[in-house]
């Protein structure tokens, strides 16, 4: 909590916070550089670390989504590919009992990275990364497999579930319906064993069994041809369009639209209007954002008072002295208080 509130404050960045790798392996008998093999072993987990230090703590500490860091997770999975015998034959080596962990990260984040892209319509790139999830999934379900700890098979069995109900809105929207029929059955599957256990979570969780026994009447899902339960998921799926939140950014100054979303960031005041770079940010948070949040915040939000004093408070003191109550004035009082922001840029040489 506390490193959170040094983040949202601005007195420590992402950029000094240092990821710490122990070598935690063993060389191959093959290795004839065993220096250059840590120092490849060492690189690939910071990778792995600063994905998941976003994906498990950043995230929750900013009060923001996942999808403000998709570009650390692009890298992640680059680095799987560009890699991959080390990542497979050493870092998710079943030999290592503190691999399950690096699976386990990895497939979270992975997963997360096919939901972005195919909320955003991007089915083309969330198939390319389908496959490398799949194996990095079934890598951590063969650790976990007879490992006699509970909570890592709990931890795979809920994200294999989760890369189920990404097959399916994949299979549907593709179509693919082999794939999104096989994902269905398996999700209902441990929906079952979950309510058969009592752990079932409806607040989290899509219920699948219980939205296709109104479909079909009854809960005997084997008995349904594939046929048919392929046209009700794909039922369910209709005029369901990508997630807002997957679509990228524009600035609103040059109206550039980032490669990655999370590149733009946003306004401090209104965290609403994004913008593209450092250089943009001088100019658009004290002129053009302002102009923008101060004319898409709601006219209660606003008092007649359009005093020199008033104006500086709304402008650059806190929330308290920005509200009051509603008048007819209130397209008034937004433009005075454009033109002292203005006035106070063109003047702040002389202070």
């Amino acid at each position: 909590e506390e490193l959170g509130r040094m983040l949202r404050s601005g007195e420590v960045t992402e950029d000094q916070i240092t990821c710490v790798v122990q070598d935690d392996f063993s060389l191959p008998a093959d290795c004839d550089d065993p220096a250059a093999f840590v120092r490849s072993y060492r690189d690939r987990l910071i990778v792995l670390k600063q994905a998941h230090l976003r994906f498990e703590f950043l995230a929750r500490a900013y009060g923001q989504s996942n999808l403000e860091f998709e570009r650390y997770y692009r890298d992640l999975y680059d680095d799987i590919i560009a890699h991959r015998n080390i990542w497979f034959d050493v870092i998710f080596s079943a030999d290592n009992s503190v691999n399950p962990v690096h699976a386990e990260r990895t497939t979270g984040i992975l997963g997360t990275l096919c939901t972005i892209l195919r909320q955003r319509g991007d089915l083309e790139g969330c198939m390319e990364i389908m496959p490398t999830y799949m194996a990095v999934l079934e890598r951590y379900q063969q650790m976990t497999d007879g490992c006699g700890r509970p909570s890592q098979v709990e931890c795979c069995e809920g994200l294999t579930y989760k890369a189920n109900l990404i097959r399916i809105n994949c299979g549907v929207q593709l179509p693919d319906q082999k794939m999104a029929v096989r994902a269905f059955r398996d999700a209902i599957a441990y929906e079952k064993k979950l309510k058969a256990l009592g752990q079932y979570d409806v607040d989290s969780m899509p219920d699948f069994d219980g939205v296709m026994e109104v479909f079909f009447h009854h809960k005997r899902y084997e008995e349904v041809p594939d046929d048919d339960i392929f046209k009700a998921l794909t039922f369910f799926g209709e005029g369901r369009d990508p997630a807002p939140a997957g679509e990228l950014r524009v600035c609103g100054y040059c109206e550039s639209r980032e490669d990655m979303f999370g590149d733009h960031k946003k306004c401090s005041r209104c965290h609403e209007q994004p913008y593209c770079s450092k250089e943009v940010r001088s100019i658009f948070i004290f002129v053009l954002c302002f102009q923008k949040c101060a004319l898409s915040i709601p006219k209660r939000a606003y008092s007649a008072n359009t005093s020199p004093s008033f104006l500086l408070c709304f402008c650059f003191g806190s929330a308290k002295h920005r509200t009051g109550p509603a008048t007819n004035n209130c397209a008034e009082a937004r433009i005075i208080q454009i033109l002292a922001l203005r006035l106070f840029w063109k003047l702040r040489r002389y202070w």
